[in-house]
């Protein structure tokens, strides 16, 4: 997409912690709001703002001043590839992207099924294939995730989309997260009184 234009900008927060109840603010934490915004011939096509999530209480012991926002860039990408400037093509070829956030991104928006379940399986990124795993819906990929997949963190949401019966009972006998499948297989059933 050409004349595309990123912007980000950053504020300061703060949060200020009391010793007792109605006491004056102890310790003031210092935070940030970011947002970042895509623009293009001077519209905004996609932005979003992330802000720190400020604690409760303090543990005074950490002694820290300064708190970041945690911001997840393929949110806003997700977003971003929405528009429709951006073709499946367009899409595909964001998939490939060294960058996982930006893959992420697409797979949020991507339709052909084939490339989403390629993605599941065998992405490098345990975060990507995750992503995917929350798209696809063919059993036999799925079943497959929740077989072969190195990592829980991937493995788990694929038993949770699993809705075949035989996939999940084969699982909850021999699979590496039995107590997993198993749950979600009773979940399926009937209530039985």
């Amino acid at each position: 997409m050409t004349g595309l234009r990123c912007v980000a900008e950053i504020r300061r927060s703060s949060q200020g912690y009391a010793t007792g109840s109605f006491g004056p603010a102890a310790a003031v934490v210092y935070g940030e709001i970011v947002t970042i915004k895509f623009h293009r011939n001077g519209a905004t096509l996609a932005a979003l703002t992330w802000k720190t999530d400020f604690s409760a209480e303090i543990d005074s012991r950490r002694g820290y001043t300064t708190k970041h926002a945690k911001t997840h860039g393929q949110d806003l990408l997700s977003i971003l590839f929405r528009l429709p400037a951006f073709s499946q093509d367009d899409l595909g070829v964001l998939a490939s992207s060294t960058i996982p956030e930006v893959r992420i991104g697409a797979v949020a928006n991507i339709a052909d099924p084939t490339l989403l379940a390629r993605m599941a399986i065998g992405d490098k990124s345990a975060w990507v294939r995750r992503a995917a795993v929350g798209r696809v819906t063919d059993q036999a990929v799925l079943g497959e995730v929740a077989t072969k997949d190195s990592v829980q963190m991937v493995r788990l949401p694929a038993i949770d989309r699993l809705t075949d019966p035989v996939l999940l009972a084969n699982l909850a006998r021999t699979g590496t997260d039995r107590s997993h499948a198993q749950r979600r297989l009773d979940s399926l059933s009937p209530i039985r009184q």
